[in-house]
């Protein structure tokens, strides 16, 4: 046990090494999202593994199944698959199968270990010290704990596999849980298919009763009698299967070969039927009216900024059609971006916010720093009234606190097109030397990439050049070829002081966590090859 522990500790270290050029950049980002410091225990155990999802993990299709609408446990369909945990019939009674003799090193406790631990985690708000595992680093950043049950397909799928390659070898034997998991399991069967098939009103009655979490009149009820027999039926007749060659197996009537083949037939044919129904082929073809929307839609943030609040698109259409789009799906999140969006739509901050799929007044203020020049909506392109431009100077800063940013910006006593509001403390602020005429400054975007931007600016006196474009760790400024710091103005956006004058600003991105973990994926590869080319040689001289 102590070699195992060591083994995978060093498989850890390993692992992290190699896919440092991602983990690096990624814990950089996630400090700034939405996960940054931890979430609330509400949404870091949202969709926790209910207790009576485990009845699914030996009928998968009792609560019936979002394929054809006819999932009724839960008003949300995603429960369905976020608490799927069906591993199979056969491989829950493999997990019994044991050696004849005791054997050294046995990964076997681990990997039962593992998957108990799995479902321990998964249970979340239903498991009553959840709340002390709650406060280990690391564990408020997360959410779903069910998720984590996919640790215990793994671990039955090793710890089964195990059984049989010991049947195969001659050298398996039904251990003590034999007779636990056969009761269990012909207990639970056999009880679904008398209720179903002799009692099927008092079945279903008090199976929505006990398990439904509201009314089920979501749930296509016309469909779900077919649904659930046929689940009933395939795990009765998939159970009499794996019990029968299991039984020839444990009084040698066949051989441990035959009986592998055999269960991996049963195995196959019982996941097959479950898995393919949820694989869909369709013809990826964009609608002709959407194709039309989208080749007038700018390229590039400096042209302008799109909001699709229009049924034809989806919420990350701008990634697959590349126009520059303020709405955009995915679990983390820049925390600034959300509060700003919130804020300028008058709604409070929200940490559960994983979907940005609406922004009701694109004329709003706050809003209008994002640069959105077309609304996309009712079939067709509308243009949004906005007289901020995508990058220009201003004169004036003022500082203030994180928590009063925001009101400030939303009040009359902000002009976007005069001030930039800095953070106090953070970012320093030019003094100002007094009027002396009218402040005219002009700005240019002379090339756009993703990780370059080039402007031409002039001023008759110093200022901030303000871009429409998020503060990010990495980004770096040079005027003139001179470096300069990139500030955080107006709570979300680059900004960069500049002395009067005619200037040339370069901004570009370099990430030094992605620079870090190349440089340790690199040597972590090498020295791995390094490691094996040599334990290759010396085996290989041990054989000569």
């Amino acid at each position: 046990m102590p070699d195992l522990a060591a083994g995978l500790l060093v498989f850890l270290l390993t692992g992290g090494c190699l896919a440092a050029i991602q983990l690096l950049p990624t814990l950089e980002f996630s400090a700034l999202s939405t996960r940054g410091g931890g979430i609330g225990y509400a949404m870091a155990t949202y969709e926790s593994l209910h207790p009576k999802e485990l009845l699914a993990f030996l009928l998968p299709e009792i609560y019936g199944n979002p394929v054809d609408g006819t999932y009724w446990r839960s008003g949300e369909s995603h429960h369905f698959w976020e608490s799927c945990g069906y591993a199979g019939i056969l491989p829950l009674l493999l997990l019994s199968v044991g050696a004849r003799k005791k054997m050294s090193g046995d990964p076997r406790p681990f990997f039962l270990f593992l998957a108990v631990f799995a479902l321990f985690l998964a249970l979340g708000k239903y498991n009553p010290i959840y709340p002390l595992v709650y406060r280990l680093p690391g564990f408020n950043s997360f959410r779903i704990p069910a998720q984590i049950i996919y640790l215990y397909v793994f671990s039955v799928a090793v710890v089964s596999g195990i059984g049989l390659s010991r049947i195969t070898e001659g050298k398996g034997a039904l251990g003590k849980g034999w007779v636990f998991f056969l009761l269990l399991t012909c207990g639970v069967v056999a009880l679904a298919t008398a209720g179903f098939h002799l009692f099927p009103f008092q079945f279903f009655f008090h199976l929505f009763r006990n398990f439904a979490e509201g009314p089920v009149t979501h749930a296509d009820l016309s469909l779900l009698l077919g649904r659930t027999g046929r689940s009933i039926d395939k795990a009765i007749l998939l159970f009499a299967l794996s019990m029968f060659i299991l039984l020839l197996w444990g009084r040698s009537k066949i051989r441990g070969p035959f009986l592998a083949v055999s269960a991996c037939v049963i195995v196959a044919a019982d996941l097959l039927l479950f898995g393919t129904q949820f694989v869909k082929t369709c013809n990826l073809v964009t609608p002709p009216e959407k194709e039309r929307i989208v080749e007038r839609l700018p390229g590039n943030p400096a042209e302008g900024r799109v909001l699709t609040n229009d049924p034809l698109f989806r919420t990350n259409d701008g990634l697959q059609f590349r126009f520059p789009s303020v709405l955009g799906y995915d679990p983390l999140i820049l925390k600034r971006y959300v509060d700003f969006v919130l804020a300028g739509q008058d709604l409070p901050p929200d940490e559960h916010v994983v979907n940005l799929n609406w922004i009701g007044d694109p004329g709003g203020k706050l809003t209008g720093l994002l640069h959105v020049r077309q609304l996309v909506s009712n079939g067709g392109i509308g243009r949004v009234e906005n007289r901020i431009p995508y990058a220009f100077v201003v004169e004036r800063a003022v500082a203030k606190g994180e928590d009063e940013i925001l009101p400030y910006m939303k009040s009359d006593a902000f002009d976007p097109e005069k001030t930039v509001v800095l953070e106090k403390g953070v970012s320093p602020v030019v003094e100002e030397k007094g009027p002396t005429g009218e402040f005219k400054a002009a700005c240019q975007v002379v090339s756009y990439a993703h990780e370059e931007i080039v402007l031409k600016t002039s001023s008759n006196r110093p200022g901030y050049l303000v871009l429409s474009e998020m503060f990010y760790p990495g980004w770096h400024a040079s005027v003139d070829g001179r470096e300069t710091p990139v500030l955080r103005g107006n709570f979300l956006f680059r900004t960069v002081p500049l002395d009067a004058g005619e200037h040339k600003v370069r901004l570009y991105f370099i990430s030094r966590p992605f620079r870090v973990g190349a440089v340790v994926s690199l040597l972590s590869l090498c020295l791995g090859l390094g490691f094996l080319i040599r334990r290759t040689r010396t085996r290989a001289e041990s054989v000569g």
